[in-house]
C-alpha cells in the first residue's frame, strides 16, 4: 500500500550517498534501491501479509457485498506483493 511506499522512501533517504565512482548512474540507483529494500523488506512483508490476512478473515462475513470486497482486496494485496 501507500504506507509501504513511505517506508521505502524513508529507507532511501536514510542511505548514505557514498558509492563507488566507477559504477554508472543506473547501477548506483539499482544498488541503492536494493540496499533500501534489504533494510525495510521485512516491514513491508509484515504489513502486507497482515493486511491480506485481515481482508481474508473479513471474507467470512454474511454480507455479500462486503464479502466480495474482502475477497477482492485480499487477492489483490497478495498479487500486488508477489508481482
Amino acid at each position: 500500500g501507500i504506507d509501504d511506499a513511505f517506508i521505502i522512501v524513508r529507507a532511501l533517504e536514510a542511505l548514505d550517498d557514498e558509492s563507488v565512482k566507477e559504477e554508472s548512474k543506473e547501477e548506483r540507483s539499482i544498488s541503492r534501491v536494493g540496499r533500501a529494500l534489504g533494510k525495510c523488506g521485512s516491514a513491508i512483508f509484515l504489513s502486507s501479509s497482515t493486511n491480506a490476512i485481515a481482508f481474508a478473515l473479513g471474507a467470512r462475513t454474511s454480507l455479500p457485498a462486503l464479502r466480495s470486497f474482502c475477497i477482492y482486496a485480499s487477492v489483490g494485496m497478495v498479487a500486488d506483493f508477489i508481482f
